[in-house]
């Protein structure tokens, strides 16, 4: 575009050059127009310029225009990356929380689900224990002594044989080992079950005599 200028006004000086030698060049207006060569180039050369810095003014302007869009752009896009971060960030710390209270929940049901069962064992046991003492009252000294006996040794940790069994293992349910005995166990020694808790039905129990 530009250079297309430059011929038109080249062409422009060109013609009023020649208007100016078919005329008088006697008179002072045909010797004032009866400019060089070089004067015309001059001429040329400084409307080149001025075009070449309004066209350098209007890339300006276009480009700083690109710029702000670019800016504007790019400046929303980080918006929406910056509160979708904030959203998972917020839907994280939600998931943990409710994490951490289905564990709690967890933990509850679970210590409940164990003393509902130490309950039904101390249930168990003392309804055992009372039939126990009732065969015993019938039967007489001589029977009672020797239930006794048999209680004593069956109620016997069935590990070392000499401490009284007051700790249930569970899942199977079966007391039979005692208080420091309990820890060494991996498996119920009465039915080969493997041991996933205890529960102490009564605290440390002595020594059977």
């Amino acid at each position: 575009m530009m250079m297309m200028m430059l011929r038109r006004l080249q062409q422009q000086h060109t013609i009023e050059l020649h208007n100016v030698n078919t005329g008088d060049s006697c008179s002072p207006s045909g010797f004032a127009a009866s400019l060089d060569e070089k004067q015309i180039d001059q001429y040329i050369m400084s409307q080149y310029e001025r075009l070449r810095w309004a066209v350098h003014e209007q890339r300006k302007r276009d480009l700083a225009s690109i710029l702000n869009r670019v800016e504007t752009k790019s400046r929303h896009v980080l918006k929406q990356q910056d509160e979708e971060m904030i959203r998972a960030r917020s839907r994280a710390a939600q998931l943990e929380l409710t994490l951490l209270e289905v564990q709690t929940e967890q933990q509850q049901w679970k210590k409940l689900a164990l003393d509902t069962d130490a309950q039904l064992i101390r249930l168990s046991n003392a309804v055992e224990q009372m039939r126990s003492d009732g065969d015993g009252t019938e039967e007489g000294d001589d029977a009672e002594s020797c239930c006794d006996a048999g209680d004593q040794i069956q109620r016997a940790c069935r590990r070392c044989g000499f401490k009284e069994a007051c700790v249930v293992l569970l899942p199977c349910r079966h007391m039979c080992s005692c208080v420091a005995c309990e820890p060494l166990l991996g498996w119920c020694p009465v039915c080969t079950c493997v041991k996933q808790g205890a529960i102490a039905i009564e605290p440390p129990c002595p020594f059977i005599s």
